[in-house]
């Protein structure tokens, strides 16, 4: 099986540690915000306010997960790549 190149609009580098324990922050602090969110609107109305606040709170998390999927795929990539 043949991979193609890694697209030149990725240009990757090996995470250092920092930016790996940034990531896993990140993670935490996701998961964190979400259990807080849900327990402050338990109990609230529902409403098209409350709805929407809750939706941009989990569109958020949700953007910041895929942010650091999308950089361990690109890294995986440059990995797979130069061992080619």
């Amino acid at each position: 099986m043949t991979r193609s190149p890694q697209p030149e609009a990725f240009p990757v580098r090996p995470l250092t540690s920092r930016q790996r324990a940034r990531r896993l922050s990140i993670v935490k602090q996701i998961q964190t915000d979400i259990a807080t969110d849900t327990v402050e609107l338990e109990g609230k109305p529902f409403n098209g306010d409350v709805v929407a606040v809750y939706l941009g709170k989990l569109a958020a998390a949700v953007h910041g997960l895929a942010r650091i999927v999308e950089s361990m795929l690109a890294e995986q990539l440059a990995e797979d790549t130069h061992e080619e």
